[in-house]
């Protein structure tokens, strides 16, 4: 199922759309977060969780 919602996502960035490439980068780098935000179990993996979405923002 992940792996076919990956192939939806960059079949939709690589196609012609309106949206900007940095939006587009953004939405995918959002899309990377997921297993991060689903595995966290202690707070190191939370500290990272907080550094990607700075980077992001």
């Amino acid at each position: 199922m992940i792996s076919d919602m990956w192939k939806c996502l960059n079949k939709e960035c690589l196609s012609p759309n309106p949206f900007s490439e940095k939006f587009l980068k953004g939405y995918i780098n959002l899309a990377r977060l997921v297993p991060f935000m689903y595995g966290y179990n202690n707070k190191k993996s939370f500290d990272l969780i907080e550094k990607y979405i700075r980077s992001i923002l």
